[in-house]
């Protein structure tokens, strides 16, 4: 009798790491297990000066926590020239 085998490769994508696109530091935690990151994505739409542009950044915690201070701050400032009916 004979026997027929029959075989599939199989590709596996594992993730290594993710890597801050502002400092360029490893997101992983201290731990060695989790990734502690912020991601942004976006994608613009027809008519903007970006039409169909992709854009997608990781954040390692210390970059995110200025990134959101810094736009806290802009829109803070934003709103009080607002006010002032600048």
């Amino acid at each position: 009798m004979t026997r027929i085998r029959e075989t599939v490769l199989i590709s596996e994508s594992i993730l290594k790491d993710i890597i801050c696109d502002c400092c360029g530091v490893s997101c992983l935690d201290s731990t060695g297990i989790n990734y502690e990151y912020l991601n942004s994505t976006a994608s613009w739409g027809y008519g903007s000066s970006r039409d169909g542009d992709e854009w997608n950044y990781d954040f390692c915690e210390g970059c995110a926590d200025e990134f959101l201070n810094w736009l806290e701050s802009r829109k803070s400032a934003l709103e009080r020239i607002k006010n002032q009916n600048w």
